[in-house]
């Protein structure tokens, strides 16, 4: 009798959590505010079943904030692109809005296509 035990593709994904910039945020100030400026960052953390995804701020003095955190089932597809079960209700306003993630040599990309064409694309940084 043959044991054979199939490793799981998604492996590499089960337990980690992934961040990418997505974005800055710079606000005009009356005089010099070493505060003034925000990183974005998307944050993921992958079960079998779920993933978590978390928007953050981190200001320029190091404060951060959870702007918007979300639990969702996905699927890893054939193409390799990751499905997401999001809610478009619940995403509409945040960076996931139109993002679209995949794994290229076991390395998490997002990208976004906006109304204009122009393609933006994060590379997820493993952070474990």
């Amino acid at each position: 009798m043959t044991n054979c035990n199939a490793q799981d593709k998604n492996e590499f994904l089960y337990n980690k959590e992934f961040s990418a910039v997505v974005g800055n945020i710079y606000e005009e100030t009356p005089g010099p505010d070493l505060c003034s400026g925000q990183e974005i960052y998307l944050i993921l953390k992958f079960s079998k079943k779920n993933v978590s995804i978390v928007q953050k701020a981190i200001s320029s003095c190091g404060e951060e904030n959870v702007e918007h955190e979300f639990h969702y089932k996905w699927k890893l597809l054939k193409n390799k692109q990751i499905k997401v079960y999001g809610n478009p209700k619940e995403i509409k306003y945040s960076y996931l809005e139109n993002l679209m993630l995949e794994i290229r040599n076991k390395e998490i990309y997002g990208s976004i296509v906006y109304p204009s064409n122009k393609k933006i694309e994060y590379i997820f940084l493993n952070n474990n």
